[in-house]
C-alpha cells in the first residue's frame, strides 16, 4: 500500500497536468481506503491490548505535526509548477520511508515469533 502510493506521487513529479494528478489522487485515495481496513488487524496483531490506545495516542503528535508541516509547504510552495513538484517529491519520499519502516517491523515480527515458537518447543 505504501509503495503503491509513493508510485502514483511519482506521476505528478514527473508530469504536472490535469491526467496525471487526477488519477494519481484517485490510487492515493484507494490506497488509504486499503490501509484503514487494514489497519485494525496490524494494531490487533503488533500492539499489545492493554497499551493499545496509549501507543496510538503517542504517535498522534508527529502525525499531526507532520500534516502541519506538509500542509504549510504545500500551501506556501504554490507560486509556481517546480515548486508543487517538490511537494510531490517529499510525499512520494514520506510513502517510501513508511514502506520501507514496514518491511523492517515484518522482518522483527518474524524474528520474534521465531523466537517464541522456540521457546515453546523447550519448555
Amino acid at each position: 500500500v505504501y509503495m503503491t502510493s509513493a508510485i502514483a506521487m511519482v506521476g505528478p513529479m514527473l508530469r504536472f497536468e490535469f491526467w496525471t494528478i487526477f488519477p494519481a489522487f484517485l490510487v492515493m485515495e484507494a490506497m488509504v481506503g486499503m490501509f484503514n481496513s487494514c489497519g485494525a488487524t496490524l494494531r490487533s496483531h503488533y500492539y499489545p491490548d492493554a497499551l493499545q490506545s496509549s501507543i496510538i495516542s503517542l504517535f498522534r503528535l508527529p502525525l499531526n505535526l507532520i500534516v502541519v508541516l506538509g500542509t504549510t509547504v504545500a500551501s506556501n510552495a504554490g507560486s509556481s509548477i517546480e515548486s508543487l513538484q517538490r511537494v510531490y517529491m517529499i510525499i512520494a519520499g514520506f510513502h517510501t520511508v513508511a514502506c520501507l519502516l514496514q518491511i523492517v517491523l515484518n522482518f522483527m515480527a518474524r524474528g520474534v515469533n521465531e523466537q517464541q515458537k522456540k521457546s515453546i518447543k523447550v519448555d
